[in-house]
C-alpha cells in the first residue's frame, strides 16, 4: 500500500453518501415530489441501464438525501463487489436519483479532478487491496462497500509541477480521450446524450426536487 506520507484518505477528498430509500416509482405524481430516477447496474466507467422512470423524491423519505449527491459531475459506485473481485464505478454528470445499491461520491475539494478519483477506485490494485484486507470480502460472494471503507481508501499525493493553465488543457484531452473510448465501445458516461438532459423535478405545482 502506498505510504500514509504519500497519500490521505478518501474522506478529505470526497463527500461520500448512499442512495435514497424507499425507491419507488412516481404513481403519486402530484402529490409528492418526484425525480428521475436510474434503474439498471453500474459496470466500470459506464452505466448499464434498465430503465428511466420518475421515483418518489421527497424529504419523506425514510432515507432521504441532499440534492447535491444527484447533479452535476460525481462518481457512482456500485456497493457489491462482482464476482470477478472488482469495483465497479463510473462518472455522472447528469441529474437523477440513485436507490441505497450505490455509494455518490462528489468533491470536498477542487485540488484533485473526478478523473483522476475515477481511477483510482477503478484500479484493480485497489480492488485486490480491499479484497486481501477485508474478511467479508473473503467470505462472502456479494460482499458489499461502505462509506466508512470508500473514506478510508488511499489516495496518492502529488505535487504539481506543471503549470496550473497546462494541468487544465491535459484534464480536457483526458476527458476526450475517455469519451472516444466509450463511444468506441458503443457506451455513453451515463447512456444519455450530455446536451439533452432530463433534470430532477418535481410534478406537483410550482416545486423543485430539492
Amino acid at each position: 500500500m502506498i505510504r500514509p506520507y504519500l497519500s490521505f484518505p478518501g474522506g478529505k477528498l470526497l463527500s461520500i453518501s448512499r442512495g435514497i430509500t424507499p425507491f419507488v416509482k412516481g404513481e403519486t405524481a402530484g402529490v409528492r415530489e418526484v425525480a428521475l430516477g436510474f434503474f439498471g447496474s453500474v459496470g466500470r466507467y459506464a452505466l448499464d441501464v434498465e430503465e428511466w422512470a420518475e421515483v418518489v423524491y421527497d424529504s419523506s423519505l425514510s432515507e432521504y438525501k441532499p440534492i447535491r449527491y444527484f447533479t452535476g459531475p460525481r462518481l457512482i459506485v456500485q456497493r457489491i463487489i462482482s464476482r470477478q473481485r472488482r469495483i465497479h464505478a463510473t462518472l455522472a454528470v447528469n441529474d437523477f436519483v440513485i436507490n441505497k445499491s450505490y455509494l455518490v461520491a462528489i468533491t470536498a475539494t477542487t485540488d484533485y479532478d473526478l478523473f483522476y478519483v475515477l481511477a483510482i477506485v477503478n484500479s484493480r490494485l485497489l480492488s485486490q487491496a480491499f479484497v486481501a484486507r477485508s474478511e467479508i470480502a473473503k467470505r462472502d460472494d456479494f460482499s458489499q462497500l461502505d462509506i466508512a471503507t470508500l473514506r478510508e481508501f488511499p489516495f496518492r499525493r502529488i505535487g504539481f509541477v506543471t503549470p496550473k493553465d497546462e494541468r487544465s488543457q491535459l484534464v480536457e484531452e483526458g476527458k476526450r480521450l475517455y469519451f472516444e473510448a466509450l463511444a468506441k465501445h458503443g457506451l455513453e458516461a451515463d447512456n444519455r446524450s450530455l446536451n439533452n438532459t432530463p433534470s430532477t423535478k418535481n410534478q406537483s405545482a410550482g416545486g423543485g426536487a430539492g
